[in-house]
């Protein structure tokens, strides 16, 4: 499906500051969070890989595309803007660094290893979060707790961890929510470890599951506990938990409007 959203003013204004605040004349991401970040689009084709297969860069004008003449079409008829520019380049004679050092203007900054680039940290750029990235990240959390939900309240006991974690994945993806970790631990292993990778354990009397999904370059993570036989600590232990995680949130919120 095409992906309408762009960049936005709220992108464009801290974009504009960096630019001028470090004498640049371009800043290019490269990095699938980076990319979507700038986009609104993904640049992903191998999950296994830090750098996708398109770069994104910023002039101070306008957002325009490098990649090669593979994705170039895909790219800008189901990924990018319309607005976007996607200039392409032959996969068998350079790389992506070499194409957008060979096309931007300098000095310029790049979130990957271009030569004579220097390096820029996406992260201070994303952060707080534009109110289109808020509304985006709430629909995220919500479509999140949903799937995972939906899915504990499927499971039985007999169900191993595996296809809880499978089922997980999937009611994601249909949503085209990635979902880089899924953690299940059953009655047998969730006491032990604290990272209970799915196995082909039965989850028995009850299951920990927990998720981190992400979509357009947004993480959120969600946790859940489904229980058949519900032991009696389980019970005793949800609230002092609760009140601890509430505790650090207010103090993260505190901080962040404070500017700390």
């Amino acid at each position: 499906m095409k992906n309408c959203a762009g960049p936005g003013s709220g992108r464009r204004r801290r974009l504009d500051k960096r630019l001028t605040a470090d004498s640049l004349a371009a800043i290019w991401f490269a990095r699938p969070n980076g990319f979507a970040w700038l986009t609104g689009g993904s640049n992903v084709v191998d999950r296994a890989g830090p750098v996708g297969v398109a770069a994104a860069g910023y002039d101070g004008d306008e957002v325009r595309v490098v990649t090669n003449t593979i994705e170039a079409d895909r790219l800008a008829t189901e990924e990018l803007p319309d607005d976007v520019a996607v200039s392409s380049y032959d996969w068998h004679e350079t790389s992506l660094a070499e194409a957008v050092a060979a096309r931007s203007p300098t000095p310029a900054a790049a979130d990957f290893d271009v030569p004579g680039f220097e390096t820029v940290d996406a992260t201070e750029l994303r952060q707080p979060l534009t109110e289109y990235d808020v509304e985006r990240y709430r629909k995220l959390g919500a479509t999140t707790a949903e799937a995972v939900e939906a899915t504990c309240r499927e499971a039985s006991a007999a169900d191993t961890e595996q296809t809880v974690a499978a089922r997980l994945r999937g009611r994601l993806a249909e949503d085209g929510i990635d979902s880089p970790v899924v953690l299940v631990g059953g009655e047998e292993r969730a006491p032990i470890y604290r990272h209970p990778t799915p196995t082909e354990t039965p989850i028995g009397g009850y299951a920990l599951v927990v998720v981190t999904a992400e979509r357009d370059g947004l993480f959120a993570s969600c946790t859940r506990t489904v229980a058949f036989d519900l032991p009696e600590w389980l019970l005793e232990r949800p609230r002092p938990a609760a009140r601890v995680e509430a505790t650090a949130l207010a103090a993260t919120r505190d901080v962040g409007t404070a500017g700390g």
